[in-house]
């Protein structure tokens, strides 16, 4: 697991990549933030305070293997929501948007 970003409720390219890597991941995350940009929020262990971080690295440290899946779920969310053909697709429909016709 990575333990990654609690001073802001958002997440940067550390957490991105260990997603893509099918690792699990704790941060510190706010999914009203992300709401306009995925269809869903992230499958992280989100901890805000020192006692949530304890307990999301008990969560880890009582699978180490991940059989709960929590990582191929990361996996699977960054393909469909921040995968290249969902970003182009989105990229796309806003440049038509602003093309004349």
């Amino acid at each position: 697991a990575v333990l990654d970003q609690f001073a802001a409720a958002a997440f940067g390219g550390v957490a991105l990549e260990t997603m893509a890597l099918g690792r699990r991941l704790v941060t510190r995350l706010d999914p009203s933030t992300l709401a306009p940009f995925f269809a869903s929020a992230p499958p992280v262990l989100a901890a805000a305070t020192p006692a949530q971080v304890a307990e999301a690295i008990g969560a880890v440290l009582s699978d180490p293997a991940d059989a709960g899946g929590r990582g191929a779920a990361a996996q699977r969310w960054m393909q469909g929501e921040h995968g290249t053909q969902r970003q182009l697709a989105l990229q796309f429909a806003a440049f038509e948007r602003l093309a004349p016709a």
